[in-house]
């Protein structure tokens, strides 16, 4: 970046960014992915409480 010699600690090519963004996008999906698992699976908890919970009075 010219006029912004302080805009990055070392200058990256094109291809090393492209790289770089691609493999920070991919852990985001495979963190967004684990966080989708945790919740699904707590759902499916509360879920299969309430039942246990309601069949007990039935």
């Amino acid at each position: 970046m010219p006029g912004q010699p302080y805009a990055y600690p070392f200058r990256m090519s094109d291809e090393l960014r492209e790289r770089v963004v691609a493999k920070a996008n991919q852990e985001d999906r495979s963190i967004n992915y684990m966080l989708n698992k945790l919740v699904e699976q707590a759902l499916n908890q509360e879920a299969s409480k309430e039942e246990k919970h309601h069949g007990e009075h039935a």
